[in-house]
């Protein structure tokens, strides 16, 4: 069912009140992506007004999930619930998941997880047989963002809340991503990694060499496969 949008707070979802969209359209059904709602200015207008879905800022940004620097994939966060029940998933896309770059935008989504890193884990699984001859089925090094870590907390100095807040540094985990040993899925090893680490921002991503991880987490990954 499409309700009618609260017309002096067009952004924000009329049944949980959630911020929902950046910049509203008259001419748009969209989607909460809290509550998961249906809204809209003209809601009798639904079936022929294009549906945009979820269009919020946080859920539509692309955090992006390159192999060894080149382009390979990306994460996108996603509310599950309302209120104290609430979760942050996390989805896994691709880029360029054709020969026809205009289809589907030139991306393919993969899967919708409840852990940052198990996303990763599952964009690192991918890698293993895309365009390749032959499978590499070797563990590789997740560098993923500690969405778990306060940064502006009694306990963080107040020059690393700085950094955080002008958004030059972040904190990180650091572990391998490695085929599952019952069912050979690709998955986040919990024993290897380490949380809570601090450095610059953009060092999210895959890494198939250990000397391939970023000089500032270097230090932090597991020698051993």
């Amino acid at each position: 069912m499409i309700i009618k949008w609260n017309s002096d707070k067009a952004h924000r979802c009329p049944r949980c009140h959630a911020v929902a969209v950046d910049e509203p359209s008259k001419w748009k059904v969209y989607t909460c992506c809290t509550c998961g709602s249906g809204f809209a200015r003209w809601p009798r207008l639904q079936r022929l007004l294009p549906h945009a879905g979820v269009a919020c800022g946080p859920c539509t940004e692309r955090h992006l999930a390159p192999v060894d620097g080149e382009p390979f994939g990306f994460l996108r966060s996603r509310h599950a619930g309302v209120g104290a029940g609430a979760q942050l998933l996390t989805e896994a896309w691709l880029f360029d998941a054709d020969d026809i770059p205009a289809h589907r935008d030139g991306v393919r989504y993969l899967n919708t997880r409840s852990s940052r890193s198990e996303a990763m884990a599952d964009i690192a699984g991918w890698r293993t047989f895309y365009r390749r001859e032959q499978e590499d089925r070797s563990p590789v090094f997740g560098v993923v963002l500690d969405e778990r870590r306060e940064k502006y907390g009694p306990t963080v100095p107040r020059e690393l809340q700085d950094h955080f807040l002008d958004g030059t540094l972040d904190f990180y985990g650091v572990g391998l991503l490695r085929p599952h040993p019952r069912h050979g899925r690709f998955h986040a090893d919990a024993l290897t990694f380490t949380w809570g680490i601090v450095a610059p921002c953009g060092l999210e991503g895959i890494y198939t060499q250990v000397d391939r991880v970023p000089k500032s987490l270097a230090d932090y990954a597991p020698r051993s496969p």
